[in-house]
């Protein structure tokens, strides 16, 4: 009977063990597919992130190129569109429109070419009307909504063009006395403050004093002083203000004209647009009834000074 009983235990003990063992093992193959099932999903993660970069990359540079078709596209359209051929008989300059306009195409095209003459001081402009009613017809049927005659519009063209020729007043011929240089100048510009007044007014009486090259200009925010560099030093440690902007290498154009200029407009103008066809920036400008004085860089004052003289002195001689 012991015995028996023995080998029951035995039986029963082995029988747990190997029920223990299995468990064992299946723990460690589901801890090793769990391991793998992650390593697999992250991989998928980044082969999937991979692959949408790459996808947002090659459709950047798929809009990219598209994109520089379709501006070529519009440039070489527009090219096509409008040309304006220009001629010159005696001073006056006839523009010849040709091609197929389209609304908001053409109309900038003319824009442009106008204000480029303008710029050159072209003011005598003749637009041919036989072309212009042909140029401006498609804009007029599509705020009209129906087809309007060439001819209709040639005729309404002639009409409003006797209307509006009444003569122009004379264009006045602006001719300068003289063109001062001065060189080695600077800019200072401080902030309008209370404290400021009292050392400004001991800048003035030393440079007084001295006969030395002063400008000083107030606005409502800031002050501007401009004086010769030799004096800079002296200014920045009278004016214990800091000054809130500098110009160093400066020169300046004082333009000199007759008094009766003062009563007419444009003078200032035609002097400020030579500069500007030459493209030279002003950076300052200060004035009294009969001078004008422009403050640029040192590098662009010839250029300034041979662009007035050829325009508003030589031609006058």
């Amino acid at each position: 009977m012991e015995l028996v009983i023995g080998v029951l235990i035995g039986l029963a003990a082995g029988i747990v063990g190997a029920v223990v063992g299995t468990r064992f093992v299946l723990a460690r193959r589901l801890t090793t597919a769990g391991s793998e099932q992650k390593r697999l999903t992250d991989e998928a993660k980044r082969a999937a992130q991979a692959i949408q970069r790459e996808a947002q990359v090659e459709a950047r540079e798929e809009a990219l190129r598209l994109r520089g078709e379709v501006e070529q596209e519009l440039r070489e359209k527009r090219s096509e569109i409008v040309k304006i051929e220009e001629r010159v008989v005696n001073d006056v300059t006839i523009l010849d429109l040709k091609g197929k306009i389209t609304l908001g195409d053409g109309d900038e095209a003319l824009k442009d070419k106008i204000n480029s003459l303008v710029l050159q001081n072209r003011r005598r402009i003749l637009l041919n009307l036989a072309q212009v009613a042909r140029f401006v017809r498609p804009m007029i049927e599509a705020r009209a909504n129906k087809p309007v005659r060439t001819s209709a519009i040639s005729m309404a063209l002639s009409r409003l063009q006797n209307e509006l020729s009444e003569e122009p007043a004379p264009m006045v011929r602006f001719l300068l006395d003289r063109i001062n240089l001065h060189a080695g100048l600077c800019i200072l510009s401080f902030p309008k403050v209370d404290a400021i007044h009292a050392s400004l007014q001991a800048v003035y009486s030393r440079l007084n004093r001295d006969g030395a090259y002063l400008t000083l200009t107030e606005g409502t925010a800031e002050i501007t002083i401009i004086v010769d560099r030799s004096y800079m030093s002296f200014v920045l440690e009278t004016v214990t203000v800091k000054p809130a902007g500098r110009h160093d290498q400066i020169s300046g154009l004082g333009v000199r004209f007759d008094k009766r200029y003062a009563e007419t407009s444009g003078l200032i103008y035609e002097i400020l647009q030579q500069l500007a066809i030459q493209r030279i920036n002003v950076v300052e400008i200060a004035s009294t009834r009969t001078e004008l004085n422009i403050y640029l860089r040192e590098t662009d004052v010839r250029r300034a000074f041979d662009s007035l003289y050829a325009q508003f002195i030589e031609t006058g001689s």
